[in-house]
């Protein structure tokens, strides 16, 4: 987790398969940067963070 912004707390998580993509979940869930990526892909990817946003966080922020 990172502060960002007028101390307003942030924390995102990246993928790293073929490329790189970093995911913002706080405070507000979003594709932060992408490279070697399409755009389809991480479309789909956002729902799916929607989804299990509570687990993502939970397990985040235990680290």
């Amino acid at each position: 987790m990172s502060v960002v912004n007028n101390n307003i707390p942030s924390m995102n998580f990246s993928l790293d398969l073929s490329g790189k993509s970093v995911f913002w979940l706080k405070p507000k869930i979003g594709l932060a940067k992408s490279y070697h990526y399409l755009k389809k892909p991480l479309q789909e990817i956002e729902p799916v963070i929607q989804e299990y946003y509570d687990e993502f966080i939970s397990e985040l922020t235990q680290l």
